[in-house]
């Protein structure tokens, strides 16, 4: 089965930090990446730039908020992994080599991560495939 990840951070934590305090948080950061992505789990990592757009829909109009978060959420997605484990339990111990949870210093950042069973998925060439 694949998974779908998101990494998620508290913008208003990182943007206190200075460039070199990011730079620094960024390499600490590169063990536990090249860990997962040496898993045998993993399968894709995508980094999400700050300043996306929600949309949804209210009272039958569609909605938007700027920015990834969307309205009255405090943390933004800063990357989405899709890992292939045997189950939601082998999911969850893959997850777990993500800096958001490896790294000790996430817990300051607000960092965490949510995983989502995928039931289908399509890719770009129109292959339709189940996990």
């Amino acid at each position: 089965m694949k998974y779908l990840c998101f990494g998620l951070f508290d913008r208003k934590k990182i943007d206190a930090l200075s460039r070199n305090e990011l730079d620094e948080l960024m390499r600490k950061c590169e063990p536990h990446l090249k860990g997962l992505y040496g898993s045998s789990n993993f399968l894709m990592d995508i980094g999400v730039k700050s300043g996306g757009v929600a949309l949804g829909r209210l009272k039958g109009r569609i909605e938007r908020a700027d920015g990834n978060a969307g309205p009255g959420m405090m943390r933004e997605i800063g990357n989405v992994f899709i890992i292939e484990a045997q189950n939601m339990e082998e999911a969850i111990e893959a997850a777990k080599m993500h800096p958001a949870l490896s790294l000790p210093e996430g817990e300051a950042f607000g960092w965490s991560v949510e995983i989502h069973e995928v039931h289908t998925y399509e890719v770009k060439r129109g292959l339709r495939q189940r996990p």
